[in-house]
């Protein structure tokens, strides 16, 4: 009878262990199993991630564009004060030399034809140029807060 016990606790030995490798084999399987599943989600999340960064990519290169206008609109701002500023000061000099003669002529300013519209010309173009460096003010202003 020990014998049999004996050989009994060798085959129960040899069969548990045999089971437990079993149970090893079915539990790593059965991980593998769900790491699979979960995959999909994570490549879900990955390829949104990717899409997000490249619609984004999109956008702040388009607003880079956008800055590098603003530059070139800010570095014009000179040029173009410059032309109403010139112009404006040329129309100033005229319309002296016109009033001159007129007072001495003794006629009536306003009935010299472009006299109206030179000074007009002259108010647009002064208001203009406030308008040009109110934008260079805000347009700075835009770009410091940017870097």
């Amino acid at each position: 009878m020990s014998e049999q016990r004996t050989v009994f606790n060798k085959l129960w030995k040899s069969n548990s262990t045999e089971l437990a490798s079993h149970k090893v084999e079915l539990a790593l399987v059965d991980d593998l199993s769900k790491l699979i599943s979960l995959n999909p989600n994570y490549v879900d999340r990955a390829t949104r991630t990717i899409d997000n960064i490249g619609s984004l990519f999109n956008v702040l290169n388009g607003i880079m564009d956008e800055i590098d206008n603003m530059q070139t609109q800010l570095s014009n701002i000179d040029g173009a004060k410059n032309a109403l500023g010139a112009n404006a000061q040329d129309i100033n000099n005229v319309i002296s030399k016109i009033q001159t003669q007129v007072k001495d002529l003794g006629l009536d300013i306003s009935s010299i034809k472009g006299y109206n519209e030179a000074l007009n010309i002259v108010k647009t173009n002064n208001s203009l140029m406030n308008s040009l460096e109110q934008s260079r003010k805000v347009g700075n202003n835009v770009l410091s807060q940017l870097k």
